[in-house]
């Protein structure tokens, strides 16, 4: 995502981009096992909770975009999504998917 903000040139920003979303591929994987690792016999329930935080911030992210797009434009839009790119990685490194939650 920085690498797209930081590019003048519109095909650079499409790559950069499309690399981006191409990625995600790898972290969904990731998070769908371990889902079912720490729920266990209620991987259902962790995959639940999962899926309502992951789908209100997709609710919530298009409509914060535009508006910062709208008021501050699309570099500061880019930039500031990278911070929650950094603090999920943060807290992935806490995540004990061999550990299930019911101990």
């Amino acid at each position: 995502m920085y690498l797209a903000v930081m590019t003048v040139s519109p095909y650079m920003n499409v790559l950069w981009l499309s690399i981006c979303l191409g990625s995600l591929g790898f972290t969904v994987v990731c998070s769908w096992a371990s889902a079912t690792d720490l729920g266990r016999n209620f991987s259902g329930s962790v995959s639940g909770w999962m899926n309502l935080w992951g789908n209100l911030g997709a609710f919530v992210s298009p409509l914060l975009c535009g508006w910062l797009a709208e008021n501050f434009g699309w570099n500061i839009t880019l930039g500031v999504t990278v911070i929650p790119v950094f603090i999920a990685a943060i807290l992935w490194l806490f995540v004990k998917p061999d550990t299930s939650l019911l101990n």
